[in-house]
């Protein structure tokens, strides 16, 4: 019995000391920001972004872009450098379809393929309705 006993003892020690750190997870929060929508001082709403997911515990968020004649690769190293400064990672959305050049998203590509349900029901005579 103490065998076995230290036997388990022995193995949650292992696992314990061999265990990764919290912070090498992914704990993301999903953003409505819109490198199109951002404006001149999007640097500046990214920084506090990034201090906001900071204090919030996260350290990861989602951000969508989309290339067109408006999109600089400077503003998006900008704003991954602005929300790296708060450590915070990117988990980036290509939402960009043009096809007369070749240039298409895999979030354009895959949009389509999942399922978002936004709507509420109730049970009602045993049937599950929409809930106006």
């Amino acid at each position: 019995m103490k065998r076995m006993l230290a036997t388990v003892l022995f193995v949650l020690l292992v696992v314990c000391l061999s265990a990764i750190p919290a912070s090498e997870y992914l704990i993301g929060a999903y953003s409505q920001y819109q490198m199109r929508y951002m404006g001149s001082d999007f640097g500046t709403k990214y920084e506090a972004l990034g201090a906001y997911l900071q204090n919030a515990g996260f350290n990861a968020t989602s951000y969508s872009v989309v290339r067109d004649t408006d999109f600089d690769d400077a503003k998006l190293g900008e704003a991954m450098r602005r929300l790296n400064a708060n450590n915070v990672k990117t988990l980036l959305q290509d939402l960009s379809w043009q096809n007369d050049n070749g240039e298409i998203g895999l979030m354009a590509l895959s949009f389509g393929n999942r399922l978002q349900i936004e709507a509420e029901y109730k049970l009602s005579e045993g049937t599950f309705v929409v809930d106006a």
